[in-house]
């Protein structure tokens, strides 16, 4: 595998790759990516130095998708931007280039922080392996997102059954269920414009989509619709320093915007980097709406990334392992899980999980939490039990 870096020089930034010893570039592709005949796929520049040969894209004026996933995403938003990505992959078909040539990691996949189209590096090399399937791929993504939790997450369930049930993948068929769900949020559009009229809608201030008179948040952009109308009471958790007393812990890092709570239930605040929430306008801390000013359905559930199933947390304390006498729901299939691996805490209105002192550890976003403590989770982080992973999402 060829090692991809980023580089930044005299105020430019690169994504940089060098060709192994057996490898050769193929300036056929060169020239159509230079041609700029795909909209999404980077020109390239090719450097031939004595030894080596290399290839720059230039990505300074774009963010990285990582970056790019912290925002919240709406359903429209949501599949526009999937259409946009298999188009992408067909006209390259088209043209005779390889899906398997396109660098789909995702810290180097960028994004335009304006317009939102994103960019892919393709790697002109002859013979270039690459493992990564496409429907890993997709599939992947969701777990990579932040959804509107004032739209109905249903359609998310949907998408993760329809990539599992399929044996291979197929971009045709793909592109059609997209357009089936393009096509029911096109229905309901239009629905809503029937039973509502103009004058009993308000139009958002940032994107300028129509919603109901009664919206607190626009479906479109997730814009507080009511933040000129209506001061929303929340709690702004800012930073202070991290404290863990237990010596085996400190190994452990607190992932960012954590709540750590101990079973004394004093809360014990740790705040780091940038985190964003749903409808939140400050981005500097965590907000947290009650369930009062939501007016939603009061249980959580879990979204299994192996299987698609939807685990509603409909419990104080839900607990999650794999033996089936101690547990709530117990993971049948998978021997690195836990008797009883992990706690899912709803108290308050907020939401915590709690590893069990398991064997293959507790995790929120890839990075490990402590044992026997309460930790604060939020909508459309991933929680993995071991290596079982699953997407928290509050109705």
């Amino acid at each position: 595998m060829n090692k991809i870096t980023f580089l930044n020089k005299d105020g430019y930034r690169y994504i940089t790759t060098k060709l192994q010893g057996n490898q050769q570039i193929n300036m056929r592709e060169v020239d159509v990516l230079n041609q700029r005949s795909i909209e999404g796929l980077l020109p390239v520049i090719v450097l031939n130095a004595s030894r080596s040969i290399s290839l720059k894209y230039d990505a300074t004026s774009l963010i990285s998708f990582e970056s790019f996933s912290k925002n919240v995403l709406s359903k429209k938003q949501f599949v526009d931007m999937l259409l946009y990505i298999a188009k992408l992959f067909k006209a390259t078909q088209e043209v005779y280039l390889y899906n398997k040539n396109i660098l789909l990691d995702y810290k180097y996949i960028m994004v335009n922080p304006q317009s939102k189209k994103l960019f892919f590096a393709y790697l002109p090399i002859q013979n270039y392996e690459n493992s990564l399937q496409l429907k890993s791929f997709f599939l992947d993504m969701v777990f990579k997102l932040v959804f509107n939790k004032f739209e109905n997450t249903d359609y998310v369930k949907k998408y993760i059954e329809f990539l599992n049930n399929r044996t291979s993948f197929s971009l045709y068929e793909f592109e059609e269920f997209l357009h089936k769900i393009d096509k029911e949020i096109l229905n309901n559009s239009i629905n809503n414009s029937r039973n509502i009229s103009l004058e009993e809608k308000q139009k958002c201030t940032a994107c300028g989509y129509m919603n109901d008179s009664d919206a607190r948040f626009c479906v479109d952009c997730g814009n507080d619709l009511k933040v000129e109308k209506k001061e929303v009471n929340s709690t702004t958790y800012t930073p202070i320093p991290i404290d863990i007393d237990d010596k085996s812990q400190k190994d452990l890092i607190i992932p960012d915007k954590l709540q750590v709570r101990n079973p004394t239930g004093r809360p014990e605040t740790q705040s780091f980097n940038e985190t964003t929430v749903l409808g939140a306008d400050n981005v500097y801390g965590t907000t947290v709406l009650s369930d009062e000013e939501l007016n939603e359905p009061s249980y959580p559930y879990l979204i299994r990334k192996k299987t698609g199933e939807k685990i509603i947390l409909d419990k104080p304390v839900y607990r999650i392992g794999k033996e089936k006498s101690y547990v709530d729901y117990f993971v049948v299939d998978n021997g690195a899980v836990s008797r009883s691996h992990a706690d899912f805490i709803s108290s308050n209105g907020k939401f915590f999980v709690q590893d069990k002192n398991s064997t293959n550890k507790t995790y929120i976003n890839g990075i490990a939490i402590p044992i026997n403590k309460e930790v604060e989770i939020f909508d459309g982080q991933i929680i993995s039990l071991a290596n079982e992973e699953f997407m928290f999402m509050v109705k």
